[in-house]
């Protein structure tokens, strides 16, 4: 039952991300204006399909709980990976002193 509960707390996690991404993603809310849109539908498709892993994993802990945390741990850790640099449109490209503080 641990392992159910941590799955799911990992969808559930996940499933928060993706509701924030999407409120500051509808009209620009809290996005950076210059980003590409091209941008924003790859790490859209991103953390879709993250999210939606981890959503599967959960009914796979409860058949298998080794197999569902895997899956969901797996799922985590492709986010340890290098994320892709931003991209912005034509010109629009963050200074110097704004590139240096992120």
């Amino acid at each position: 039952m641990a392992a159910v509960t941590l799955v799911g707390g990992l969808a559930l996690t996940a499933c928060t991300w993706m509701a924030k991404w999407f409120y500051a993603l509808s009209g620009r809310r809290a996005m950076d204006e210059r980003l590409a849109a091209d941008f924003l539908r790859q790490m859209t498709r991103r953390y879709s399909f993250a999210t939606l892993i981890q959503i599967a994993a959960v009914p796979i802990a409860l058949w298998s709980p080794p197999a569902g945390v895997a899956i969901a741990l797996l799922c985590v850790a492709f986010f340890l990976l290098p994320q892709p640099k931003p991209r912005y449109n034509p010109g629009e490209e963050p200074s110097a002193t704004e590139r240096s503080s992120e």
